[in-house]
Protein backbone atom coordinates (compact mmCIF):
# COMPACT_ATOMS: atom_id res chain seq x y z
CA UNK A 1 0.00 0.00 0.00
CA UNK A 2 1.65 3.44 -0.92
CA UNK A 3 0.04 6.25 1.01
CA UNK A 4 0.24 10.02 -0.35
CA UNK A 5 0.18 13.27 1.30
CA UNK A 6 -1.01 16.24 -0.51
CA UNK A 7 -0.87 19.85 0.82
CA UNK A 8 -2.18 22.54 -1.17
CA UNK A 9 -1.93 26.24 -0.55
CA UNK A 10 -5.18 27.52 -1.78
CA UNK A 11 -5.71 31.54 -3.05
CA UNK A 12 -7.52 33.47 -0.45
CA UNK A 13 -11.54 33.40 -0.43
CA UNK A 14 -11.82 30.29 -2.56
CA UNK A 15 -11.62 27.55 0.21
CA UNK A 16 -15.17 27.02 0.63
CA UNK A 17 -15.18 26.46 -3.72
CA UNK A 18 -12.05 24.17 -3.42
CA UNK A 19 -13.35 21.80 -0.88
CA UNK A 20 -17.38 22.00 -2.65
CA UNK A 21 -15.11 20.50 -5.85
CA UNK A 22 -13.13 18.44 -3.63
CA UNK A 23 -16.54 16.89 -2.27
CA UNK A 24 -18.25 16.86 -5.19
CA UNK A 25 -15.80 16.09 -7.86
CA UNK A 26 -12.17 15.24 -7.03
CA UNK A 27 -12.88 12.17 -4.52
CA UNK A 28 -15.34 10.50 -7.07
CA UNK A 29 -12.38 10.75 -10.14
CA UNK A 30 -9.93 8.82 -7.25
CA UNK A 31 -12.36 6.07 -6.65
CA UNK A 32 -12.57 6.08 -10.42
CA UNK A 33 -8.81 5.39 -10.61
CA UNK A 34 -9.10 2.75 -7.44
CA UNK A 35 -7.33 5.46 -5.12
CA UNK A 36 -8.83 6.04 -1.77
CA UNK A 37 -9.01 9.43 0.20
CA UNK A 38 -8.26 8.43 3.15
CA UNK A 39 -8.43 11.86 5.07
CA UNK A 40 -8.46 15.69 4.38
CA UNK A 41 -8.60 18.93 6.37
CA UNK A 42 -7.92 22.40 6.12
CA UNK A 43 -5.57 24.41 7.58
CA UNK A 44 -7.34 27.89 7.89
CA UNK A 45 -4.04 30.10 9.28
CA UNK A 46 -2.46 28.84 6.29
CA UNK A 47 -4.55 28.59 4.12
CA UNK A 48 -3.44 25.18 2.83
CA UNK A 49 -5.92 21.90 1.93
CA UNK A 50 -4.18 18.91 3.49
CA UNK A 51 -5.20 15.29 2.01
CA UNK A 52 -4.10 11.52 2.47
CA UNK A 53 -4.74 9.13 -0.62
CA UNK A 54 -3.76 5.17 -0.73
CA UNK A 55 -2.93 3.64 -3.64
CA UNK A 56 -2.40 -0.39 -3.98
CA UNK A 57 0.84 -0.24 -6.25
CA UNK A 58 3.09 1.94 -7.81
CA UNK A 59 1.79 1.32 -11.49
CA UNK A 60 -1.15 3.38 -10.04
CA UNK A 61 0.85 6.31 -10.69
CA UNK A 62 0.48 6.95 -14.09
CA UNK A 63 0.44 10.49 -15.04
CA UNK A 64 -3.79 11.54 -15.78
CA UNK A 65 -4.94 14.99 -16.37
CA UNK A 66 -8.45 15.63 -14.81
CA UNK A 67 -9.94 18.70 -15.61
CA UNK A 68 -12.68 20.64 -13.54
CA UNK A 69 -14.24 23.75 -14.00
CA UNK A 70 -14.53 25.93 -10.73
CA UNK A 71 -17.27 28.81 -11.14
CA UNK A 72 -16.63 31.41 -8.52
CA UNK A 73 -18.82 34.87 -9.27
CA UNK A 74 -20.31 34.59 -12.40
CA UNK A 75 -16.29 33.28 -13.54
CA UNK A 76 -15.40 30.66 -14.97
CA UNK A 77 -11.79 29.20 -13.83
CA UNK A 78 -10.58 25.94 -15.67
CA UNK A 79 -8.24 23.56 -12.86
CA UNK A 80 -5.83 20.90 -14.56
CA UNK A 81 -5.56 18.48 -11.75
CA UNK A 82 -2.88 16.06 -12.57
CA UNK A 83 -2.85 12.69 -10.60
CA UNK A 84 0.51 11.53 -10.43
Amino acid sequence: MIYQLRTYTVNKGMMDDWVSLFNDKIIAIQENYGIKVEAAWVNLDRNQFIWIRSLQTRTMLKPRKQHSMLHRNGTQSWITLEVT
